[in-house]
């Protein structure tokens, strides 16, 4: 805690140096300059609030001001006007005994008018995904922020965002479900927790927004076990290859009691993490204080080491251990595409094994980069061009048939799971991702004694015949022999066999990216072709990753 306060010093007085942010779109978001200011106000106040130096707090002010300048927050993309909208109530709140009556109400009328008001008929009233978080978060803080002054208007605002941000609570979270990915679950329970506290902090309690909410603190379990043993993430949907700050997970432990929800990722509670400016470091404040009582060179390791997730996004997660790099890891997912975020990922699963992740998934593109092409990202129709993405659609360890999108609208179920000495895994119904161009489809994942990766896939094709490609995203070596594929990372060796079908092709292929899309250095897609699936014939394709 020490050294993050440090870091925070250090950065809050190299803003005393610079000029407060302009108005600055990226794309049609104003996004980053709301983020900056959050960070550089939170920054400030809070140095002001340890030691008391007026330098701090009116640069902050100043911060604070040039904002209030803004014709507004870019409240179109509100997202953008939640995160502005916090900055000023923290500003506010927290430096309220330096700001002069003029400027107290110029800010107070910010964030009441292009704040709170300019969220009145937007749409994420209704959305249960980080959207309704952070907004709602934004909603209460510069409303609990102002009242006093505007108590009418503000209780108003309260009660709208209490009753809206409850059902995304309860139902989102449903089953410890993280239907978003590791990245936005960050991004909506930091903003959560935000909400909670200063409900927590201005009334005393939470009023019961959190009651029943038992699938949310749940999903802080979920997120646990998606820290591979490598450092990677299991990066379905939207979300970065390596693990974030996490943010959320000291307030969940803090308000949990279970501190080993940090143990994973403890080596990212250091300096020189700390040092870096990545989204989550506007939020290193709330470390220090949902933080200050965990003690940090005792995390305790998590008992788990299988773990199912139910709910809409089903997940299935083993690790060996949780204290060494070499432990093995699987990790495979249900759900489906067209949810906030998705990707065309159901039944798709990352592998490591002996400090290597063999098996990987490449997350999110960049979305200013692809949405300047004309594409729209968030179309989450069959036909959207979002799936031509590599990263989005194409890159993932599923089957797919030949000339045919997989159903970006199937909800994948998982459908048993293993917990035996020589099978640790689950099984899947993968029927409907394929649109009734197979008759019938289940995938089996696991890992036996010897920690060989299986996929078994029994697949029954519809009406007419079909050629198959199973296809496994890797960043290893690769190269074909005979039959098989062999992988190489260093002096680690697997080689990729498939038996039970007749007709097969192994191949190696770099990716197939458009010149806008992100490189990807280092990654490629192996497998095969099984091709002459008869119509109404059954084939069941075993495919074995083992040392070599």
């Amino acid at each position: 805690m020490a050294d993050a306060y440090q870091v925070i010093r250090r950065k809050a007085s190299g803003y005393l140096e610079v000029p407060p942010c302009g108005r600055v779109l990226s794309g049609h978001r104003l996004l980053s300059v709301s983020r900056e200011v959050l960070k550089r106000v939170s920054y400030l106040s809070l140095v002001y609030r340890m030691e008391g130096k007026a330098e701090y707090a009116d640069r902050a002010i100043r911060e604070m001001m040039a904002v209030t300048r803004f014709p507004d927050w870019n409240p179109s993309h509100y997202l953008d006007t939640a995160e502005m909208l916090l900055a000023l109530a923290v500003g506010y709140d927290w430096l309220f005994g330096r700001l002069s009556l003029r400027q107290r109400r110029t800010i107070r009328k910010s964030i009441l008018y292009k704040g709170l008001w300019p969220s009145v008929g937007r749409d994420f009233w209704q959305k249960k995904n980080n959207w309704n978080n952070v907004c709602c978060a934004g909603i209460v803080t510069g409303a609990l922020a102002i009242h006093g002054e505007e108590n009418r208007m503000a209780v108003a605002f309260i009660r709208k965002a209490f009753l809206s941000n409850r059902h995304s609570v309860t139902d989102a979270f449903r089953g410890g479900c993280c239907r978003e990915g590791y990245h936005y679950w960050q991004y909506a329970v930091s903003f959560q927790a935000l909400l909670v506290s200063a409900l927590e902090t201005a009334c005393g309690s939470d009023l019961g927004l959190m009651d029943g909410a038992d699938g949310f603190f749940r999903s802080s379990r979920t997120v646990m076990m998606m820290s591979t043993p490598s450092g990677r993430t299991f990066n379905y949907a939207d979300t970065p290859e390596e693990s974030e700050c996490p943010v959320a997970q000291v307030w969940m432990a803090a308000r949990t009691g279970d501190p080993s929800v940090l143990y994973p990722v403890r080596r990212l509670f250091h300096a020189e993490e700390w040092e870096k400016d990545t989204e989550e470091s506007r939020l290193l404040p709330w470390v220090l204080l949902w933080g200050n009582q965990i003690h940090w060179e005792e995390l305790p390791s998590p008992e788990d080491r299988i773990y199912q997730c139910t709910g809409d996004e089903p997940l299935f997660v083993y690790r060996s251990g949780w204290n060494a790099g070499e432990d093995v890891y699987l990790g495979v997912k249900g759900g489906r595409a067209a949810d906030n975020h998705g990707h065309i990922d159901a039944g798709s699963f990352v592998f490591e094994s002996e400090g290597v992740a063999w098996a990987v998934d490449l997350g999110k593109e960049d979305y200013e980069t692809v949405e300047r092409q004309g594409i729209s990202l968030f179309d989450m129709s069959q036909d959207s061009d979002r799936w031509s993405l590599f990263r989005v659609g194409k890159c993932h360890n599923i089957l797919t048939l030949s000339g045919i999108r997989p159903s970006v609208s199937a909800r994948i179920p998982i459908l048993e799971t293993w917990d035996g000495p020589d099978r640790k895994g689950c099984s899947l119904d993968m029927t409907a991702l394929y649109g009734g161009a197979m008759e019938a489809c289940r995938r089996e994942v696991f890992v036996d004694g010897d920690k060989t990766l299986h996929v078994i896939d029994h697949m029954k094709a519809g009406v007419e015949g079909l050629d198959v490609k199973w296809c496994l995203c890797t960043d290893a070596e690769a190269v074909v022999l005979g039959g098989a594929v062999e992988l190489r990372k260093g002096n680690r060796r697997r080689v990729l066999t498939i038996r039970g079908v007749a007709q097969t092709d192994p191949f190696v292929e770099a990716p197939d990216l458009q010149p806008f899309e992100t490189e990807a250095p280092g990654v490629r897609l192996v497998g095969f072709h099984i091709r002459g699936i008869r119509a109404g014939g059954a084939e069941t394709a075993e495919v074995c990753l083992r040392v070599g």
